[in-house]
């Protein structure tokens, strides 16, 4: 029978304090290895001094003193509370697992417990778009198993192939299932870091399951079908679908410009004839931002005067000032999908057969500028694109049109 640690309190008398006392710890000793882990009282960590360390246990003891031992009672409940949630779990105790546990208050037993610990480095992080992305990737596990708790042992190739299935019934596409996907094999990897799981039952990788992904789809109109939106639709002034045309129009002459940084551009970026600006995405985690300049055409003047809130600090009415990241997100992704929704009747009307979106902007910019003779090199950087290999996923190929004609001549 595989002996569970011991747990106890101490006082560390290694060092004292600046006020003279020494911190008092929580003392894990397991196969004759031990380590102290400090004890949180409001804002700092539990000390005393020595002589009212040695006062802790007797019967009558002032009021201050008997707190203190009730909460490093609480903490000793804690941590073996959580030795025995390790030992029930499966796995072989660690003091990875404990740390993460008693330090950080996250009860990473199970695959839930990891994501929550992800989700939440992230929304400190800035990140609140990757952040949610992670949430919606937990609660699509949890539909699964019906928000039953799922510990990483359970998650064999055999568990993959069945939840893949579960969300293609549900309506999901394969890109969807894609990043569910990587975000649990995200989970997967931080459960092994942690000694949660054995590395040898990793179930990702070649002979094993692999996640699916789909050929990414075109998303570009022609120039033709450009111009169409821009000159022959006339919608009523500030109707649903006047901001539709506009925004989209927007990104379209900002160089296909992401409607996160659109709603992000303050008055600060655009001067008299220039916007200057750093991505959104990348302006969080990238060492070498990229500073994106556009010219203002007239055009894209005209459409900025239109939409611009004229006061404040950001230049369109989208956001505002106190907004925190996880509402950013909420409004942002509501103006995407009220675009799209009024961008498919523009469509409808011009007879455009594509199902456009706010994506189509950027990837058509990108493939007009490539049929106008632009460099690979010059897009990505007006893009804001580290690398060409990622601006090649936007450039679309050569129309039907061309390659029917291709070979009409050779003969």
């Amino acid at each position: 029978m595989i002996k569970l640690p011991t747990c106890s309190y101490v006082i560390d008398s290694r060092r004292s304090l600046t006020n003279g006392n020494f911190p008092v710890k929580i003392r894990i000793t397991y196969q004759r290895v031990s380590r102290l882990y400090s004890i949180r009282e409001g804002k700092g960590t539990l000390d005393l001094s020595k002589s009212d360390y040695s006062k802790l246990e007797k019967h009558k003891t002032s009021s201050v003193l008997a707190a203190k031992r009730k909460l490093i009672r609480s903490e000793i409940n804690r941590a073996e509370s959580i030795i025995e949630t390790i030992s029930r779990s499966g796995s072989e105790f660690t003091f990875k697992q404990f740390e993460i546990s008693f330090r950080d208050r996250y009860d990473i037993k199970s695959v839930g417990g990891v994501f929550q610990l992800i989700i939440d480095e992230k929304m400190k992080a800035g990140r609140a778009g990757t952040s949610i992305s992670y949430r919606d990737a937990l609660h699509a596990l949890d539909r699964f198993k019906n928000s039953k708790e799922i510990l990483f042992k359970e998650i064999t190739v055999e568990f993959l192939m069945k939840y893949e299935k579960h969300l293609l019934a549900e309506g999901k596409s394969i890109n969807s299932v894609g990043v569910y996907m990587r975000s649990l094999r995200v989970a997967y990897n931080r459960a092994v870091h942690y000694q949660l799981v054995n590395p040898l039952q990793y179930p990702f990788g070649k002979f094993k399951y692999t996640i699916p992904k789909e050929t990414t789809r075109k998303r570009a109109l022609t120039k033709a079908e450009i111009k169409s939106i821009y000159s022959d639709f006339t919608p009523l002034f500030k109707s649903q679908e006047w901001y539709a045309k506009n925004y989209f129009m927007l990104s379209y002459l900002c160089n296909g410009m992401n409607f996160r940084d659109i709603a992000e551009l303050t008055t600060e970026n655009v001067d008299t004839n220039w916007i200057r600006y750093y991505r959104t995405k990348t302006k969080m985690t990238s060492m070498d931002k990229k500073l994106i300049q556009i010219f203002i055409s007239p055009e894209l003047r005209k459409i900025m005067n239109d939409l611009s809130a004229h006061s404040g600090k950001y230049f369109f009415p989208i956001l505002s000032e106190g907004m925190d990241e996880y509402r950013k997100k909420q409004v942002v992704n509501q103006l995407i999908k009220t675009t799209n929704k009024y961008l498919k009747k523009i469509a409808l009307e011009l007879g455009i057969t594509n199902q456009i979106s706010t994506y189509y902007a950027r990837h058509t910019w990108a493939t007009v500028q490539k049929r106008n003779g632009a460099s690979i090199e010059l897009i990505s950087d007006s893009l804001g694109h580290h690398s060409t290999n990622i601006t090649q996923v936007y450039l679309d190929s050569f129309d039907e049109d061309t390659l029917r004609s291709l070979n009409a001549d050779i003969l």
